[in-house]
């Protein structure tokens, strides 16, 4: 579930909407038989990095992914060229569970 916002990720309660929102896309997948699939909540803003750092660390730690300006240019890169959307998604999910300090790869 996205949230898109032009202001902090937070404004406007943009990651609780995404949590509420997940959840919701989660119990209905859960009740139409497809309980394997996961959801991440992302918020996408179109601040740079500097503008929202300890609103994104917040977010993160909530288990919601904060792209920012600089990540969706990134993304916009990556997708330049074939990319297994599986293996993108494992990343994002994989960069909420790990300090700041140790995320290395595309966002």
């Amino acid at each position: 579930m996205v949230e898109c916002t032009i202001d902090l990720p937070d404004k406007g309660d943009q990651v609780a909407n995404a949590i509420r929102r997940a959840e919701q896309a989660r119990r209905s997948l859960d009740n139409s038989g497809w309980p394997e699939i996961q959801v991440l909540p992302v918020v996408a803003t179109i601040l740079g990095e500097r503008e929202i750092a300890g609103q994104k660390d917040d977010a993160e730690g909530k288990g919601v992914l904060v792209l920012c300006s600089n990540d969706l240019r990134k993304a916009v890169e990556v997708i330049k060229r074939p990319v297994d959307a599986d293996e993108l998604f494992a990343q994002w999910v994989s960069s909420l569970n790990r300090p700041k300090f140790m995320r290395t790869g595309l966002f």
